[in-house]
């Protein structure tokens, strides 16, 4: 398992957070890092209360 610096994590978070709202797969292709690892880095963050989007793609209006 590869091991991130915080600084790879800070920049990853911002990235997917507001006004930002880049989505996994495109973080994942930017930055080499495996998606499963992004989602359990948003999945962490999300309990600890951090503002981070859990919707991959922005809504379609009908």
């Amino acid at each position: 398992m590869t091991a991130y610096s915080l600084a790879v994590q800070a920049d990853v978070r911002k990235r997917m957070s507001p006004p930002n709202r880049q989505d996994v797969p495109q973080i994942s292709r930017k930055l080499g890092i495996h998606r499963s690892t992004l989602y359990q880095w948003r999945s962490n963050w999300r309990m600890q209360g951090e503002v981070v989007l859990f919707l991959n793609y922005p809504h379609k209006k009908s």
